[in-house]
């Protein structure tokens, strides 16, 4: 069976990232979900966080893809402003990072994953 296609962003606001909890979940992950059907992985990566959060991004550049054990993320890293308001029927919680401190709970693989993907240099 193929892999979720899922457009995951690394959002960024006054130096913390954005950590957001799927209901039902103890560890906490980063915004995005499901590309659709002949979609831009970009234009999914917008819609998603979006969607989810309610915040815009202000820059937004592709950083990387990451196979995760159920997903393939194509990673983005965004710039965003506004405030979290969240799609209660998906997420429940949600947390600012500063990147350092042990998260409550703790993290899904792909976050880490993500964050070495800002160490490598991009083509």
């Amino acid at each position: 069976m193929a892999k979720r296609r899922r457009a995951t962003v690394l959002a960024v606001k006054q130096g913390r990232y954005l950590l957001v909890k799927e209901k039902g979940s103890n560890s906490y992950s980063l915004p995005g979900g499901g590309v659709e059907r002949d979609e831009p992985t970009l234009l999914a990566a917008v819609r998603e966080l979006h969607e989810e959060t309610c915040l815009k991004a202000s820059k937004i550049r592709y950083i990387g893809d990451l196979d995760g054990r159920r997903a393939y993320h194509y990673v983005f890293l965004a710039e965003v402003y506004g405030e979290v308001r969240l799609q209660r029927k998906e997420l429940s919680d949600y947390l600012w990072w500063d990147g350092r401190q042990p998260v409550p709970g703790g993290m899904q693989g792909h976050v880490a994953g993500a964050l070495a993907l800002l160490d490598k240099p991009t083509a």
